[in-house]
């Protein structure tokens, strides 16, 4: 037992060593001058659903130096870094621990290195940006409860979730469920009529939504009903009547269905690359898919130029990201939805 407690404080102490390490980089990796601002002259005719969008699955993750499990095998640069690269969709565990409160990371003690472990320091490190952009294109924060394994269930802290994430983003840089459902009954009926804002009325914001299907989800209903009042998107289905966001994981075998969702007006995320499973020869064929398929944001382990790796997945033509091939009218051009000129 003391031998297991040893190396358990000593994976911690790793821990903490590796993040105040990431963020000592992230600090140096900041621009010193904001970007200039720039005109978007279709802004106010161009939708949220008209862009494609890279995306990282895992967003906080550091490879844990002590750990040999392949699927674990990668790191992500800090979430201010990504964004300055070009990645717009972001993805965080969370657990809620006793003491400490929602923290992020992936499992805990064998892959719990994270670049950011609190989940408001999280969310402060994308308000930072964000403000220093204040014309990006809305990003999507994934929040995904991986509370499996912990005493306390994510399913009993909604009010300190929201409460979290309302302490650092302003209500009003949100994107709610409620203005994008309107004056219609459900969200997917304002969705699949009028769609989705326009450009104009989304940049400079972030729109959140639960990536769980399960208790989670089902308590988050109970407490508002069709979405009504609630500050977060949840996971959903095209039949769902509350349907908005949805993933739709893997763009070969769901092609046609995420073709169709796209088609319909609803925001898919999907999945390309992802440590490290897959042979180097299938990773542009799994991009690629997801590109043809039209998914809005494709999520990746492998966002920048890997060592070794005669690879790098980016959107074609993307400043940093691009017209959806599906939706978007032949007008659109890829400094429409953001430009980074």
């Amino acid at each position: 037992m003391k031998k297991m407690g040893f190396f358990k404080e000593h994976n911690r102490r790793l821990f903490y060593l590796a993040s105040a390490l990431l963020v000592i980089a992230a600090c140096k990796n900041n621009e010193s001058e904001p970007p200039k601002p720039h005109y978007y002259p279709n802004d106010e005719v161009l939708r949220y659903n008209y862009i494609q969008a890279k995306g990282t699955h895992n967003s906080y993750h550091v490879k844990n130096p002590i750990s040999d499990i392949p699927e674990h095998q990668y790191s992500h640069k800090p979430f201010d870094v990504q964004l300055t690269n070009g990645v717009r969709q972001l993805e965080m565990d969370l657990h809620y621990i006793e003491g400490k409160g929602l923290m992020v990371y992936h499992i805990p003690i064998i892959d719990e290195v994270s670049t950011c472990p609190y989940f408001k320091d999280c969310l402060a490190t994308i308000k930072r940006w964000s403000d220093w952009h204040p014309d990006h294109q809305a990003l999507l924060l994934f929040l995904e409860m991986k509370d499996d394994v912990d005493q306390i269930k994510l399913e009993t802290k909604i009010p300190e979730i929201e409460a979290e994430i309302l302490s650092v983003f302003p209500k009003e840089r949100i994107i709610t469920p409620d203005e994008v459902r309107g004056d219609y009954d459900t969200l997917a009926e304002a969705i699949t009529t009028t769609g989705w804002p326009t450009l104009a009325k989304t940049r400079g914001r972030v729109i959140f939504n639960v990536d769980e299907k399960g208790s989670f989800r089902d308590r988050y209903l109970e407490t508002y009903p069709e979405l009504a009042g609630a500050l977060l998107f949840i996971d959903s289905s095209p039949s769902d009547s509350f349907a908005g966001i949805m993933p739709m994981n893997d763009p070969i075998n769901d092609g046609a269905a995420i073709t169709s969702a796209v088609k319909a007006g609803f925001i898919v995320r999907t999945m390309a690359a992802n440590c490290c499973d897959e042979v180097e020869e299938n990773y542009k064929t799994t991009w690629d898919t997801a590109l043809e398929v039209g998914a809005h944001f494709i999520s990746t382990d492998f966002p920048d130029p890997i060592e070794g790796m005669d690879y790098c997945e980016i959107i074609p033509d993307g400043a940093p990201s691009r017209c959806n091939p599906l939706t978007a009218p032949a007008f659109c051009t890829p400094k429409d939805i953001e430009n980074w000129e």
